[in-house]
């Protein structure tokens, strides 16, 4: 039993990190996209908000560009069709947030309760 178990948590744990990775491939590439939309049309707080570079090599800049596309309201003249895809995108990095977050938590805390040692029931 402690053999398949082991063996599936070293699944699990592979396929929640491919699962992280596939999705912030796909994240990014949104996020690329609406910051070239932005880019074209000379946003005014596009330097308030964004990276320099889509590349981030900070982690302050990282956490800005987070921010920014996790707003509700964003500050600026913004066309319709760049907000419904900001829109769009706010929902995705909410889901990306739990779905990245939520199984490698879970998988943390059974590691956690699994290692606790069990005791023997008393005989009577």
């Amino acid at each position: 039993m402690l053999e398949f178990l082991t063996d599936f948590f070293a699944l699990s744990f592979f396929v929640t990190f491919f699962r992280f990775f596939i999705w912030n491939t796909v994240l990014f590439d949104r996020r690329k996209k609406i910051m070239k939309k932005l880019a074209s049309i000379d946003y005014e707080y596009y330097s308030d908000h964004l990276p320099d570079r889509f590349l981030f090599l900070s982690w302050q800049a990282g956490r800005r560009m987070a921010r920014f596309f996790r707003m509700n309201t964003w500050p600026g003249n913004i066309p319709k069709d760049i907000q419904k895809d900001l829109q769009e995108n706010r929902k995705f990095e909410y889901v990306g947030l739990v779905f990245n977050w939520g199984p490698p938590i879970f998988y943390i805390l059974t590691l956690i309760f699994m290692s606790i040692p069990r005791t023997p029931p008393l005989a009577g």
